[in-house]
Order: structure tokens, then C-alpha cells, then sequence
């Protein structure tokens, strides 16, 4: 694709060449795609300064040169995207983890149903990381080492209300990736702190969240951490 030209007034008369069109209008207006991945298909060579729009994430954002940025993104939260799960067992979200950022905050808020774990794996191309490479702590509690997932809630009382806050740390580079995280549980009134490693050294673009047993109902926020 032509790269942005910058601006240029027509006058009555002037022929509309093939390289005006491009250079001018088409590099130089919101381009708007389904998601990260339509505009990657259209787009085989971005030029710096175009911008695009995402309708799944409902971000705008512009090339730097080297990656897509978010419009207002140097610092601070920036939402890429908010999933809804309802009477479901488990939610996952795939392209959300980019260059973009290097590390992220998601905010879960749950109705979670009596004495279920819930847990989480990072996903790359649309499948779940199986592999054993997982390990986890809490605050108080003995390490699990070896795991396939890693627990980020265990509620021991009733049906519950949750509200997590989990930050991942460079999930989308191939190396090891590590998250923080702290929750509160309604059912057993308990709050927990935890900790987590991924020992694999591979890039993730996803992740799924589950419950053991039961179904899981509310809102999940992922935002990008300003670098």
C-alpha cells in the first residue's frame, strides 16, 4: 500500500491520478476492519501514520512504523477488549495480547458457582497451552508445581460473587511469562494473593478462564499497560 502522502488541495479540473487516490485518500483515511486479523490480510506492508479502526476491541489505532499503537495509549489503561460470558463454563479471548504491549491487566468480576476453582491457561492460534510447565503460589498457601493450568480463585463456601485482578507480564514474547494477582470471594468471605509462572518460553496471544465445576456469569476486562 502507498504510503501517506500528506495534504493536497484539488482544483476544478485536476485529474485524479491513481497514485492521488492512494497517496491521499486511501493511506490517510480510518480504515475499518473486523479485527486485528482482516486488517494484517488487507495489509501486507502498513505505512507509518495510517490509522485503522477494530470493531471487536473498538480501538482505534495508528502504525508507528514498527506496530500498531493505540490512538492515546503512551500511558496508562488502555481497553482492547471486554468478553461476557453467561451461564457458560469457560470464556476465552485469542489476539489480544500484541506488540503493542508488553504487559496487561485483566479485570474479572464473576457470579461463580459453589466450591469451584477457577483457572486460567495462555492460548496461542486458538489452542490452550497443555503443557505441565505452569507453577503457582499463594499468600499462606504450598506451591503447585507442574501444572497444566494455574488457579487464580478457590471459592470453599457457596455460590459467590468474584472479583479478580490479574496482570500478566510479557505474555506475547517467547519467553517465560509471569502474572500477580489478588481476588475476593463473597461465598467463603475470604480475600487471596497470588503468583504464577509459565516456565515455557513461547508467545501467547490468549487466554482462557474457567471454573472446575458449574457455570461462571459476568464480565471480563482486558486492558493493555502503557510502556
Amino acid at each position: 500500500m502507498a504510503a501517506g502522502l500528506g495534504y493536497k488541495e484539488f482544483t476544478t479540473g485536476d485529474v485524479l491520478t491513481a497514485a492521488d487516490a492512494n497517496g491521499y485518500l486511501a493511506s490517510q483515511v480510518v480504515m475499518v476492519f473486523a479485527d486485528a486479523a482482516a486488517r494484517t490480510s488487507a495489509i501486507a506492508s502498513p505505512q507509518e501514520g495510517m490509522i485503522s479502526y477494530l470493531k471487536d476491541t473498538n480501538v482505534t489505532q495508528y502504525y508507528s512504523g514498527s506496530a500498531w499503537v493505540a490512538v492515546g495509549a503512551a500511558s496508562g489503561l488502555t481497553l482492547i477488549t471486554t468478553l461476557s460470558p453467561s451461564g457458560v463454563t469457560e470464556v476465552t479471548a485469542d489476539s489480544i495480547f500484541t506488540s503493542t504491549y508488553e504487559n496487561y491487566l485483566i479485570e474479572i468480576a464473576l457470579d461463580q458457582t459453589a466450591n469451584s476453582v477457577l483457572f486460567a491457561q495462555l492460548r496461542s492460534g486458538g489452542s490452550n497451552l497443555t503443557s505441565a510447565t505452569y507453577t503457582y503460589d499463594t499468600v499462606g498457601g504450598a506451591a503447585a508445581t507442574g501444572q497444566t493450568t494455574w488457579e487464580i480463585s478457590a471459592n470453599t463456601g457457596g455460590a459467590c460473587t468474584l472479583v479478580n485482578s490479574l496482570t500478566l507480564f510479557r505474555p506475547q514474547l517467547a519467553s517465560a511469562t509471569f502474572g500477580v494477582g489478588s481476588r475476593m470471594a463473597s461465598g467463603d468471605n475470604s480475600a487471596q494473593q497470588y503468583g504464577y509462572i509459565n516456565t515455557s518460553a513461547a508467545a501467547y496471544d490468549g487466554i482462557r478462564i474457567a471454573g472446575s465445576s458449574g457455570n461462571i456469569t459476568g464480565k471480563i476486562r482486558v486492558y493493555g499497560l502503557g510502556n
